[in-house]
C-alpha cells in the first residue's frame, strides 16, 4: 500500500508546483502589465507640475476677465428691459383690474342683497315668533287659564308636596291674583267672598196691540 501511494503521492506534488509555476508567471504578467500602462501615461504628463495646471489656469484668468463686462452686459440688458415695462405702467392700468373686480363685486352684491334681505326678515320673524313664546312660558307673568302659586312670602311653589293644609298662598294670574286656602289633601279653597247682589232687570213693556181690523 505503502509502495501505491508513493507515484500518487509524486503526482500530486508535480500537479501543484506546476499550478504554482504558472501562477508566479501569471502574476509576473499582471505587474508588467500596469508597469507598462504606468509608464505610458507618466510620459503623457509634463515633467514639472506647474505645466499639469497651467491650461486649467489660462482657462480661468479668461473666464475671470469676461466676467466682469458680461455682467455689466447683463445689468444693461436687464436694465432697458425695465424701462420698456415701466413705460407701459400708469395708474390706469393699475386701476383697471380693481374697477373690474369692484364691478363684479357690485354685481355680486346686487344679485345676493334681496336673499340676504329675505333670509333677514325670516329669521327676525322667527325670532319674534320665539320671544313670544318665550314671553308666555315666563312663570312671571302666566297666560291666560295658568296660574303661579306664592305663599305669603311671595315665594313661588312649585311642588304639592311642599303644600300644608290650612296654609295661606295667592294665585297669580296673568291680570292679577287671588289669595287661597290650601284645603285637606292639599286641594285649593279660595276663601269666601260675600254674595253680591245682581241687579233686577226692569221688564220689558208691551207693546200696545196694533188695531188692524177686520180684512172682511
Amino acid at each position: 500500500a505503502a509502495e501505491m501511494a508513493t507515484p500518487v503521492l509524486a503526482e500530486l506534488q508535480w500537479g501543484l508546483s506546476d499550478l504554482e509555476t504558472r501562477l508566479r508567471r501569471s502574476g509576473a504578467r499582471l505587474l508588467e502589465d500596469r508597469r507598462t500602462r504606468l509608464m505610458a501615461v507618466a510620459r503623457g504628463l509634463p515633467s514639472r507640475p506647474d505645466d499639469l495646471l497651467a491650461l486649467p489656469q489660462q482657462r480661468l484668468d479668461l473666464a475671470s476677465s469676461r466676467l466682469g463686462a458680461a455682467l455689466h452686459r447683463n445689468a444693461s440688458v436687464h436694465e432697458q428691459r425695465l424701462t420698456r415695462i415701466s413705460a407701459r405702467l400708469n395708474p390706469t392700468l393699475l386701476n383697471r383690474p380693481i374697477e373690474r373686480r369692484s364691478d363684479r363685486l357690485s354685481a355680486l352684491e346686487a344679485r345676493f342683497k334681496p336673499a340676504v334681505d329675505r333670509r333677514l326678515t325670516r329669521d327676525s320673524d322667527r325670532l319674534a315668533a320665539l320671544s313670544r313664546a318665550l314671553a308666555s312660558l315666563d312663570p312671571s307673568r302666566p297666560k291666560p287659564g295658568f296660574a303661579r302659586v306664592e305663599d305669603t312670602d311671595g315665594q313661588w311653589i312649585t311642588s304639592a308636596h311642599k303644600l300644608h293644609e290650612g296654609q295661606q298662598v295667592s294665585l297669580v294670574f296673568g291680570d292679577g291674583q287671588r289669595p287661597a286656602v290650601i284645603g285637606e289633601g292639599g286641594t285649593t279653597t279660595p276663601p269666601p267672598v260675600p254674595p253680591v247682589a245682581t241687579p233686577k232687570t226692569a221688564p220689558k213693556p208691551k207693546s200696545a196691540a196694533t188695531d188692524q181690523g177686520s180684512l172682511f
